[in-house]
């Protein structure tokens, strides 16, 4: 536990290790001296207390407030001190970014949804209405100031351009031509048949155009593209259109991404969340179709039951997770717009795999399920994400899939707007 500790403290300043080495985490008021700043621990690690539902944060939130800086606090009391030079906050700060960074609250709170996932509105974040703010991100900057340290001018750090390539093609296959037939779309599946490039959900070439676009803008180091894709799975009716990267069609869409030098990613299936042995196995067959291997994942329909999930990933050789987002409502799940290494909450344990803040989800904004935005309404929700963003030095995550744009909803502009802002 120590070593998570160690390691939450160093996100607080930013990997700083000296600063770092200022800040201490104890009660024994005769090692305040040997600190600048000392954060008095709550009960949250207590044996008698850690991972019982007396540990969820009492609602609503306490807010600290000093000088410019306003935050709630989900540990602690909002109180802080002097004890001759040292500064002493009674907010928990740790304990408070330990249960944001670690998704604590999912080992407590076990409502979820059809999909076994858990709510934006269940969480402490959400009903607090705090989901629009990285409070972690927030922390830091404050415990920064009190070091002394200003912060900086920040800009987004990284942007990820992301797609779930669920449904390459609606009609160049049986089951999707057929379906097409049996719905009156004559005209789109003939012209589908004619050629690849006539099929609705083909909005590959005019993707990575847009981004291309981008990433020559902001730089290569700056621009990361990323294509999740599904591989072979038990078929379950939610991963359904199920399909075969071997075929003709979808060798075409291999040899256009690598073309462009994209990234890729394993879409682990519905089931895998439940049945870890699935996750291995599609990154196998997935590996053997590109010929490398695979470190970046995201779940389908954001489906990651922690800790058991994550913890999947490590055992098959993912590093990289995509999915921290909820599927009802954008903003930081995580508490922050910073990569991070995810700590186990179950053996208190820092592990090797590294959760990156997924912002802002295309069916998300518009669901009439989730947020139910218009275009206008989503665009300013997104910018007010980007904008937070930068102000904390962050990445930038989007999620948009191929098939969205062959909809009739305002995806493709809302799309080509925020492109156009980032750029």
């Amino acid at each position: 536990m120590r070593e998570a500790i160690e390691y939450i403290i160093r996100f607080l300043v930013r990997g700083d290790f000296e600063l770092s080495q200022q800040v201490g985490y104890v009660a024994q008021k005769e090692q305040f001296s040997r600190y600048k700043v000392v954060i008095l621990p709550s009960r949250f690690f207590d044996d008698d207390f850690y991972a019982t539902p007396q540990s969820l944060p009492q609602l609503p939130l306490p807010v600290f407030q000093n000088g410019s800086y306003e935050f709630p606090i989900l540990y602690g009391s909002p109180e802080i001190e002097n004890s001759g030079d040292t500064i002493v906050l009674h907010s928990d700060l740790v304990a408070s970014t330990w249960f944001l960074l670690s998704r604590y609250e999912e080992l407590i709170v076990k409502e979820r949804d059809t999909h076994g996932r858990m709510s934006a509105y269940c969480s402490v974040v959400g009903k607090s209405g705090l989901l629009d703010m990285p409070i972690a991100d927030m922390y830091s900057d404050f415990l920064l100031s009190l070091l002394g340290t200003k912060s900086d001018a920040r800009k987004i750090n990284k942007i990820y351009l992301t797609h779930d390539v669920d449904r390459p093609l609606y009609y160049r296959y049986l089951r999707g031509c057929l379906g097409g037939l049996r719905r009156g779309r004559f005209k789109d599946v003939f012209r589908s048949l004619c050629g690849i490039e006539n099929d609705p959900a083909w909005t590959f070439p005019m993707l990575l155009k847009w981004e291309n676009e981008v990433q020559k803008g902001l730089g290569q180091d700056r621009v990361e593209q990323i294509y999740f894709l599904k591989a072979d799975n038990e078929g379950d009716n939610y991963d359904k259109p199920i399909y075969d990267l071997n075929t003709k069609d979808l060798q075409l869409l291999l040899r256009l991404l690598k073309e462009n030098n994209v990234s890729f990613g394993l879409h682990s299936s519905y089931l895998s969340a439940q049945h870890k042995t699935l996750i291995s196995r599609e990154k196998q067959y997935l590996e053997t179709v590109l010929g490398f291997e695979i470190i970046n994942h995201r779940s389908h329909y954001l489906r990651s039951c922690e800790p058991q999930s994550f913890q999947s990933l490590i055992d098959c050789g993912i590093r990289h997770d995509f999915t921290m987002a909820f599927a009802d409502c954008s903003g930081f799940r995580l508490g922050t717009a910073r990569q991070v290494r995810w700590i186990d909450p179950v053996n208190k344990q820092l592990t090797d795999l590294w959760l990156h803040p997924l912002t802002l989800m295309d069916v998300t904004l518009s669901d009439e399920r989730y947020m139910n935005m218009s275009e206008e309404e989503a665009f300013n929700y997104a910018n007010n994400l980007i904008m937070q963003t930068e102000k904390y030095g962050g990445e930038l995550c989007l999620l948009w899939h191929n098939s969205t744009f062959a909809e009739k909803n305002y995806h493709k502009t809302l799309y080509k707007r925020i492109l156009e802002s980032l750029s």
